[in-house]
């Protein structure tokens, strides 16, 4: 997760220039959430990516990081107004969607799975 943040980051961080942090909470807790979802996006591509965030999940350092942000009193607020969006009932809703119907989530679990396989191989390959 890291991973893909830090690679998408330097991207999204540029996309507007009129955008400045600090100035609206509101805008920055939709900026850090598209943020995320352009690295779940970039990695949903990218075997490689993919594999790098699971094997981050599992990594207690990181995910340490992840708890204290997330417990964060000022991460909890953008959260709260993030939730209020059109953007993140438009993402649930879908979200909640595809996961009602069984075969839709099966097939995107089995689709998670092969690609962080394949991500797994390309690394044990790149580390050789």
């Amino acid at each position: 997760l890291l991973s893909a943040s830090l690679l998408l980051a330097a991207g999204v961080a540029g996309q507007d220039a009129e955008y400045v942090r600090g100035q609206d909470p509101q805008a920055d807790a939709i900026r850090d959430m598209q943020t995320g979802m352009a690295g779940l996006q970039q990695a949903a591509k990218d075997p490689v990516l993919m594999a790098q965030m699971m094997q981050d999940l599992n990594n207690p350092e990181i995910m340490a990081e992840a708890q204290k942000m997330m417990s964060d009193p000022n991460f909890k607020k953008q959260m709260k107004q993030f939730e209020k969006s059109k953007e993140f009932k438009d993402a649930s809703k879908k979200a909640k969607n595809m996961m009602e119907d069984p075969q839709a989530a099966a097939r995107m679990q089995a689709q998670a799975e092969h690609m962080v396989q394949r991500g797994n191989d390309q690394m044990k390959k790149g580390a050789m």
